[in-house]
């Protein structure tokens, strides 16, 4: 089997040749794992998921580096460790659920049940204990996910942001309930951001999701829509109840209330 580096923060995991592939995940054409731990329980838990791809996988050995990544990037699914350093895993957990509601299954001491009902009282979807076993992983893995997708397909044709709403179904957008007609590229940048508030989404994912392409050098087009969309539905600071699009120069934006406008 390949060696995976215990220090390389984000990589594409893919089976080894010769290994049997263990049922890909099929809710997501790509998911997103966020590992926090150290190298111990990271060799245990990195080869069962090099057997599932397609996935990335981001290692993380701290909480606040966690903490950092997922304010940053996407995340589809968080594994923390019990046993981090003054609680640390604990901690990150607490802070996850204030903003997201994505699957956490948290890895714990084999002995006793402290950690276990700390872990679901904090708000951990699932647990495994150490060492970590294989099959028993991945079927709590795929139970969260199909847990989450079932949750997210009831509720996501309705996103609400503030006093900005859209369904997704009809790319019916209002503010204050006001009706504000929207092109479909610009309903499709919205949509990107309205799923995940609070989140930067990166030029890259947007202009890919939305726009159906690539980003090329000095494409300005997505900067074009950010502003008729900010025009339009006057996402601008200053608008009491109403969300702002917060731009990341040369990185992305996100959809931001303005309580939340300085990350946690």
């Amino acid at each position: 089997m390949q060696q995976a580096s215990l220090d390389k923060q984000d990589m594409m995991m893919t089976p080894p040749a010769g290994e049997p592939r263990v049922d890909a995940c099929p809710y997501a054409k790509s998911v997103a794992f966020l590992i926090v731990s150290g190298p111990t329980v990271l060799r245990q838990v990195l080869p069962a998921l090099a057997l599932a791809a397609p996935l990335s996988v981001h290692l993380a050995a701290d909480g606040e580096s966690a903490w950092n990544f997922v304010l940053h990037e996407r995340v589809d699914l968080a594994i923390i460790d019990a046993g981090l350093p003054e609680n640390d895993g604990f901690t990150l957990l607490t802070r996850l659920r204030r903003r997201s509601d994505m699957p956490v299954l948290m890895l714990i001491e084999n002995e006793g049940d402290t950690e276990r009902l700390m872990g679901l009282r904090c708000g951990a979807s699932d647990y495994v204990r150490k060492p970590v076993d294989f099959d028993i992983l991945w079927t709590r893995l795929h139970g969260c996910l199909r847990r989450q997708v079932s949750q997210a397909d009831a509720a996501s044709r309705y996103l609400q942001v503030g006093d900005l709403s859209l369904d997704s179904a009809s790319s019916e957008v209002r503010v204050g309930g006001n009706q504000i007609y929207l092109t479909a590229a610009e309903t499709s940048i919205l949509t990107a951001l309205m799923r995940r508030p609070g989140a930067m989404i990166s030029r890259e994912h947007l202009t890919e999701t939305a726009l159906g392409r690539s980003i090329e050098p000095l494409d300005r087009s997505l900067d074009t829509h950010i502003s008729n969309l900010r025009r339009k539905l006057s996402l601008r600071a200053g608008q009491e109840g109403r969300p702002q699009i917060r731009s990341y120069r040369n990185r992305g934006y996100a959809l931001m209330m303005p309580a939340d406008d300085t990350p946690a």
